[in-house]
């Protein structure tokens, strides 16, 4: 279900093909992926991009950092109008070493097997071009 606020600004992105909604800042929480207890299954965020476009269009959209490093990559085919892509802030397999490397940190995948994204500002392209941020707090 598409957010209210994202329907608030329709009528400004109606003169647009393509636009993203500008997220509001989300909390990070170092639970991600980790297990409470073992019968329970990992605790994982939720969370969903925005996007808008006058016809049905293809495309790829990706997640930068801040030193240029592409953390997620995912081709979708967009309908017509208001749509939501759920993203999950995980790090695609690849992007984790260059990620260390490039931000001289380490990360290591949480109770489920993933690696999510530290705190941070990130960038969102669509065909490599930038269209919104999106910060980790």
């Amino acid at each position: 279900m598409v957010a209210l606020d994202a329907i608030q600004q329709l009528p400004k992105l109606s003169s647009k093909a393509f636009a993203v909604i500008q997220p509001k800042a989300q909390q990070h929480n170092r639970r991600w992926g980790s297990k409470s207890r073992v019968w329970y299954d990992a605790f994982t965020p939720s969370f969903a991009w925005t996007f808008f476009a006058q016809e049905p269009t293809d495309g790829v959209w990706s997640l930068e950092s801040e030193k240029k490093v592409v953390v997620f990559e995912q081709a979708v085919r967009l309908a017509k109008g208001l749509q939501e892509i759920p993203y999950s802030f995980v790090l695609d397999a690849g992007a984790v070493k260059a990620f260390s490397r490039k931000h001289k940190t380490s990360l290591n995948p949480a109770d489920d097997g993933r690696v999510y994204l530290p705190k941070g500002t990130y960038t969102l392209l669509w065909n490599d071009v930038p269209q919104t941020t999106l910060t980790l707090e």
